[in-house]
């Protein structure tokens, strides 16, 4: 019917000038949601309630701040970057029951991130350098690097997987890349 069931004052939390915006999808996992907006904004773990009327903060992480590019789940821990303002930042993994920082690791700046078939693939905005990574909660375990070459501003374009490829869209270029075995 429209009505509201739940909100939740999460600009409470902010400790610069920024609002957040709200770029990032939130992932959903088990009756939990996480949301991070970057912006010196701290990502939080929500419980919605069983009837979905209420929600409940279970922790706050001030590392996990992405601004944009999305973030990832995967066997329990949540990938993506941070931001340290709005030209850089680092990349990191968080436990998801805990909001415990695993690592965060600085590899050139902030940037998107997808996976598929296990594997992670960071896409950092300024330079376009692409990393195969392999998951894991000790560290941030690269396996291969490549940079894209085509096109034209910064790369701040969300990168696609269908079908085994990795589809890159840089300025007025499509770039496609098979990842498949």
């Amino acid at each position: 019917n429209g009505n509201i069931l739940w909100s939740y004052n999460t600009i409470q939390y902010n400790t610069g000038n920024g609002k957040g915006e709200a770029a990032n999808t939130p992932l959903f996992y088990n009756g939990d949601i996480f949301i991070t907006y970057g912006n010196e904004q701290p990502a939080m773990l929500f419980h919605i309630s069983d009837d979905g009327k209420s929600i409940s903060l279970k922790w706050k992480n001030d590392v996990l701040d992405t601004h944009h590019g999305g973030l990832v789940i995967l066997n329990g821990a949540i990938y993506g970057s941070t931001m340290l303002d709005n030209i850089r930042g680092n990349w990191a993994s968080v436990d998801w029951k805990t909001g415990k920082t695993n690592w965060e690791k600085e590899w050139f700046t902030k940037g998107s991130v997808i996976s598929a078939d296990g594997m992670l693939y960071f896409y950092e905005e300024k330079g376009g350098h692409v990393a195969l990574i392999k998951p894991d909660t000790s560290d941030m375990k690269i396996i291969s690097t490549f940079q894209v070459k085509g096109g034209e501003g910064p790369h701040w374009a969300h990168p696609s997987i269908y079908n085994k490829m990795l589809l890159i869209r840089h300025g007025s270029v499509l770039l496609v890349y098979d990842i498949g075995d």
